[in-house]
């Protein structure tokens, strides 16, 4: 630095990053003024209203971010109108109505034993969102209110960015660098993925922290105020000031004291859930009890530290064995920013914090990462800046590549985020809409799992889910929501499983069944407090998988109700079993007049393992077939191409086998029964 340069009047302007100060020294002749500090100076000095240019730039980011906005809010729209949403979503959409209902203290309820939802991650923050529910309680308003956060903290980052151009470099080499920064906050897809994925509260707490971490830095007051509200976003979120406090710290040391009280407003909020137990929604112990080894049986805390202290190669083991998600997460912000101190901490917090947990899931790009995705960007345009001070032509070559590089992530994955969260027929969407709207406010509702976010706008409403996980019966008039015909619904089999038991076992009316969903009442008697879900079943009633050719003959009693013809083609199919490895006897109970064909499928890799032909018969037959399901390979998903790609983790174990009965002609066909059963394990 000159000798002659002076020190900033106001003592609170800071730096991105002490350690680039270095390249001061070599300024270059097209710059516009005397450099005196490098980094970030947010006196507010105006001088984007001075520069025409600037502001232009300034006003097409920040209508292109609010081009943004209005596209998440339709897109956030249309996801809700197809019903998609996770089974998350019902947890924060029913705490939210019911608080908006004056229920001030709502409990959890996909499931028995819940707990209330202020411990759910001590998310307190939904309390104050509750004040909108109260006003508009129905509609996509959640998915709208975390777009609007996501806006908020794009558009500061943006600002930031426009104010770090400005600071150090001319005007030519500044529109770079502006450019640049709003194509990283704009083309990255995994922001997209995150609202997508029902609500969640980190990206509330996402737009708190950014508007602290600006305005601390800038030395304000106001940003004590958004620091409060961004750790009662939850624990996820007061992990991350933790991490702002730290980058503030390696900053700006000569200011240790406020990133001090930053630590520690972080710490306090954590051990404050911890002590009163609101951290049952993400409890360390069951997230991070593995790294406690395999000797443990109910992992501490403590006995995880000591083992992490003590064997340190399972926390780097772990974190390799993800390096591809690691780097997916960072890479369509530029993958550099994280070098930068300010994102550095943060970054560093949520290594451990996400990456660590045991279902590796969580690794895979979304919700829980939102803070690289929209601090990344400030990071690597900072070290953009000090290139292109530096090195012009080095660094406009850099910027290209960045450019590139975002796009092309976006490229990659935005049509798969596309068919991802439209997962549901717009046909099902129709007629799941006219049975929620037939549905009386104060019954209870069991809903298939992936969509019954749109029906949690009551008391009682219960996720379905084909891992048998039991529906607890508080009010006895309910009303059943299956989906047999969403890919995402674990075994079809299940779900068809219950259908079943609904109609004939439990004498539930039937009031719709149609476009794949199956709809029933049933007044459960008053002696029955929860019911237990199907998981696998073995056999299957054909009415319940009818085919192209086919319809559902539900004349009668549910004991003779069939699948009949209709036509040429698969009158049975969609019937799907989760099986593992073994030798199994397929079975299907029918009637024909006219040749017809039997065939077993594995869904998983599209083979076909048995096949027979029958003629007519004069009564109910049973008609059996060997399969021998030897190879039983993960169910894949998409995972990107080059090196643009993720780790998804495997998915569940076992293949899908599908039992299909075709008509060959004109014919009389009654199937009555499907049947899968092991008589032998083994590959």
């Amino acid at each position: 630095m000159s000798s002659r340069s002076t020190q900033p009047e106001n003592t609170s302007d800071t730096h991105l990053s002490t350690a680039t100060s270095r390249t001061e020294k070599a300024k270059p002749k097209n710059s516009l003024q005397p450099i005196r500090v490098i980094g970030v100076s947010l006196r507010g000095r105006h001088s984007l209203q001075k520069d025409n240019l600037l502001r232009s730039l300034h006003t097409i980011g920040i209508t292109l971010l609010a081009a943004q906005l209005l596209a998440m809010i339709i897109w956030s729209t249309l996801i809700w109108s197809r019903f998609y949403l996770s089974p998350d979503y019902v947890i924060y959409h029913n705490a939210w109505w019911l608080i908006g209902h004056g229920d001030l203290n709502p409990i959890i309820s996909p499931h028995p034993g819940s707990h209330p939802f202020w411990q759910n991650n001590f998310e307190l923050m939904m309390w104050p969102l509750g004040l909108i529910a109260a006003i508009a309680p129905h509609g996509p308003i959640l998915g709208v209110i975390q777009d609007i956060a996501i806006f908020v903290a794009e558009s500061v980052i943006f600002i930031w960015i426009c104010e770090l151009a400005e600071e150090r470099l001319s005007e030519r080499v500044r529109i770079i660098a502006i450019l640049v920064g709003l194509v990283l906050l704009v083309a990255n897809p995994w922001v997209w993925q995150s609202i997508s994925y029902g609500f969640h509260m980190e990206l509330i707490g996402i737009c708190f922290l950014v508007l602290a971490a600006r305005s601390l830095m800038k030395g304000r007051r106001a940003g004590w105020l958004w620091l409060l509200l961004a750790a009662m976003s939850g624990d996820a979120t007061a992990a991350w000031i933790v991490g702002l406090g730290i980058g503030m710290l390696i900053t700006i040391p000569s200011k240790w004291q406020r990133a001090g009280y930053v630590t520690a407003i972080g710490v306090g909020y954590l051990l404050l859930s911890v002590l009163l137990h609101g951290d049952m929604g993400g409890n360390p112990t069951i997230l991070y009890g593995y790294l406690a080894g395999t000797g443990v049986a109910t992992p501490t805390l403590g006995a995880i530290l000591k083992h992490v202290v003590t064997h340190p190669s399972s926390i780097v083991s772990t974190l390799w064995s993800r390096r591809i998600d690691i780097y997916a997460n960072v890479a369509p912000g530029g993958l550099i920013g994280i070098a930068s101190p300010m994102v550095l901490g943060i970054w560093l917090i949520t290594l451990p914090m996400v990456d660590l947990i045991h279902n590796m899931n969580f690794a895979a790009p979304l919700y829980q990462e939102i803070a690289l995705y929209v601090l990344v960007p400030l990071g690597t345009i900072y070290l953009l800046i000090a290139i292109l001070y530096r090195y012009p032509r080095t660094g406009r070559i850099f910027a290209g590549i960045l450019v590139a590089n975002a796009i092309a992530w976006s490229v990659v994955w935005a049509p798969l985020i596309y068919r991802q969260w439209l997962n549901v027929p717009i046909q099902t969407a129709t007629v799941l809409r006219s049975v929620q709207k037939s549905i009386p406010p104060n019954a209870e509702v069991a809903v298939s799992s992936e969509v019954s976010g749109r029906f949690s706008d009551r008391r009682f409403d219960y996720p379905i889910y084909s891992n048998g996980k039991p529906i607890p019966i508080e009010n006895h008039d309910t009303y059943w929501i299956v989906l047999s015909n969403v890919a995402a619904t674990g075994s079809a089999a299940a779900s068809l499983a219950l259908v079943a038991d609904l109609a004939d076992h439990w004498h539930a009316h039937l009031l719709v069944h149609q476009a794949g969903v199956w709809a029933f009442r049933w007044q459960v008697p008053h002696n029955i407090h929860q019911v237990d879900v199907p998981t696998q079943p073995s056999i299957l009633p054909g009415w319940t998988s009818t085919g192209p050719a086919g319809r559902s003959d539900l004349t009668g009693a549910p004991g003779r109700w069939a699948a009949v013809a209709t036509g040429v083609g698969y009158v049975v199919s969609g019937d799907r079993f989760t099986v593992s490895p073994g030798i199994y006897r397929a079975g299907v109970v029918l009637s024909t007049n006219a040749p017809a064909s039997i065939e077993v499928w594995n869904d998983t890799d599209t083979a076909l393992l048995a096949h027979r032909k029958i003629g007519h018969t004069h009564e109910q037959q049973v008609v059996w077939m060997t399969v021998n399901a030897k190879r039983i390979a993960p169910k894949s998903s998409y995972h990107g191409f080059g090196p643009f790609i993720i780790e998804n983790a495997p998915g569940q174990p076992g293949d899908t086998l599908e039992i299909r009965v075709s008509s060959l002609g004109v014919s009389h066909i009654r199937v009555y029964k499907l049947i899968l059963k092991r008589i032998r394990t083994g590959k």
